[in-house]
């Protein structure tokens, strides 16, 4: 039995067509005009605007790379709290620690170059640190 190139042809096209079918299934429906925000930029369940003095206790990281990094405190519910540049000395010492501060927030919002609404970038100013009870 020889197998010709046009039934290759033929079972390459249908393999495609198979695989293709499959992804287009098994994507999940999303809003148009409005891509879902990272889990660290979408909006919190509770009410929050800016100026806002908010008690926060989560994790130290340093994000970013040379020369920009950045301090962020990623809490409980997986939020980004990025820390002001001029706060960085508050908490030096304190990365991969937790911690709870106390500061005022100030939102701003997250656009893409086409204007696309990505979110809400929380930035803390006026940073303190309450007594550490864990």
């Amino acid at each position: 039995m020889k197998i010709t190139a046009a039934c290759i042809g033929v079972l390459f096209l249908l393999l495609v067509l198979f695989a293709w079918g499959t992804k287009a299934e098994s994507k999940p429906a999303s809003q148009p005009g409005k891509p879902p925000a990272p889990a660290a930029n979408r909006e919190p369940d509770y009410a929050l605007v800016s100026g806002q003095v908010v008690e926060i206790t989560g994790k130290v990281r340093l994000v970013g790379n040379m020369p920009f990094p950045q301090l962020v405190i990623t809490d409980s519910e997986n939020l980004d709290w990025h820390i002001d540049e001029g706060e960085k000395k508050t908490l030096a010492g304190f990365e991969q620690q937790t911690v709870k501060v106390r500061g005022t927030v100030e939102l701003l919002e997250i656009r893409l170059a086409d204007n696309q609404y990505m979110g809400v970038r929380r930035l803390l100013r006026h940073i303190t640190l309450p007594e550490q009870d864990f």
